[in-house]
Parts: C-alpha cells; structure tokens; sequence
C-alpha cells in the first residue's frame, strides 16, 4: 500500500485423489507383522495473512495469521506384499484424520542503537486433530475456535558491545 504500509494474502489448496499411504502394522503371530496401507484422499487448504507497518526507520510491527488445514479420508485398505506389490484385505479401523493449526505472530521491534534491537513478541495458537472428515471448510473453522488456545508473549533484547570501544589499546 505504502512505503510505511504492506498487505498480502496467500490461498493454497491441494487435493490428492487415491493417494496411497502407511496405515498401521498388524501382528498376525508373535514374529510376523502385516504392514498395512490405505487408499485415500487427501484435501489441504493453508490461508496466510501478513501485515507490516513501519512507523519510523526504527521501530516496526508486523502481524502474520496462518490457518492450516489437512483432511485425510480412507477409501479401502490393502496389505503389503514382500514383493512390494498391495493386496485387498479385510482391515478395518478408522483412520481418517482432519488436522487444524491456527497461528497469530505480532512483533513489534525497535532499533534503539545500531546493532540493538528490541523485541515485544505474541504468538497465539490453537491446535486440533480428530477423526471427523465430514465437515466443510468453514464449519471446521467455526469448531476450531472452541479448542484451547495457547498465548505466548515475550520481550528479547540485543545489544551490540563494540570490543574495540570499550578496551582501546593505547600504545
């Protein structure tokens, strides 16, 4: 927008149709395990926001709020092979998985010196991983929000000590 004022969004959507994948191992007798794999869809949506304003050469905020969001959903299952090869098998289980991280990053930074800065940083997020595979984009997000958030905040200074300044050898 300006010299002082910057906006961007980015949108990201991927989707993998019959994507095949590890699921489990199963123990058929106590030396033997059947490695099982499945056959699924995979759906990824991930939405950035970042926003930064610099108030003077020397101080700054900038803000970044990121929404991941994975779905996986299992079609069938197969069995490994020692030939590499899957066959179909009777595995049931649910595996199906739908994943969240919401993320808000704000720093504000002042330059007092050269070389020396400080940091006031608030980081939220909210974390979610279940089994429900049947809900749209914004209904998980509306669900997203009832989960526990994590707030951090945090103050970080860095001084630059010129060696040279503080023990001048005189000779």
């Amino acid at each position: 927008m300006s010299d002082q004022l910057n906006f961007s969004f980015n949108t990201a959507v991927n989707f993998f149709s019959n994507d095949v994948g590890f699921v489990n191992k199963v123990s058929k007798n106590a030396d033997e395990k059947d490695i099982i794999f499945g056959i699924r869809d995979i759906s990824t949506v991930e939405n950035s926001l970042f926003a930064a304003c610099n108030f003077t050469p020397t101080m700054s905020l900038t803000f970044r709020m990121r929404h991941y969001w994975s779905k996986v959903s299992y079609d069938k299952f197969a069995m490994l092979n020692l030939n590499g090869t899957l066959d179909p098998t009777d595995y049931k289980g649910n595996h199906n998985a739908n994943f969240n991280a919401f993320n808000i990053d704000m720093i504000y930074r002042w330059r007092f010196a050269p070389g020396s800065d400080l940091y006031v940083v608030w980081k939220n997020s909210i974390l979610e991983n279940q089994q429900r595979t049947d809900l749209d984009y914004w209904s998980n997000l509306d669900g997203l929000f009832e989960n526990p958030q994590r707030n951090i905040i945090s103050l970080k200074m860095i001084y630059f000590l010129d060696y040279n300044s503080i023990f001048s050898h005189n000779s």
